[in-house]
């Protein structure tokens, strides 16, 4: 058995092909809105491109890994945002994976601002309370 699905971001999404031995081995993970961390190759085979799962890490389990996470805030919360909560969130959940806070304007252009001293570690609560105070999708992680 093998399974199709759909990758998504803040920006785009690519159909992602779990094979059999994968696939068996991650299957309770791999249910719409549940989070996971995808690795594998790009197949440009096809006109639609896509990306054949090597490795799948379930969100319960990043916290052993060397994730970076991802705080996108775009131009129209900037005003809004509750700093004190979102300070308060992201001390209240420390941890050893680097926060990158990216402000993203109307136009797509980008300022990145990492802490050299904050690390958070993850949970469903953690991202739960980012998502209350920014909205979702505005959440991503990456590898360091």
């Amino acid at each position: 058995m093998m399974a199709f699905l759909r990758l998504e971001d803040l920006t785009s999404e690519i159909e992602v092909v779990i094979f059999s031995r994968l696939y068996e081995e991650f299957a309770s993970y791999l249910e719409e809105g549940k989070l996971v961390l995808v690795g594998g190759r790009l197949d440009m085979a096809t006109d639609s491109p896509k990306i054949v799962a090597e490795k799948i890490i379930p969100f319960s389990k990043i916290n052993g890994s060397n994730q970076k996470l991802h705080v996108n805030i775009f131009e129209e919360k900037w005003e809004n945002i509750d700093l004190k909560r979102l300070k308060d969130i992201v001390h209240s959940h420390k941890g050893r994976h680097a926060l990158y806070l990216h402000l993203t304007n109307s136009k797509e252009q980008r300022v990145t601002i990492r802490s050299k001293t904050i690390k958070v570690g993850f949970s469903d609560e953690f991202i739960s309370q980012l998502e209350d105070v920014l909205g979702e999708d505005c959440l991503w992680l990456s590898e360091e």
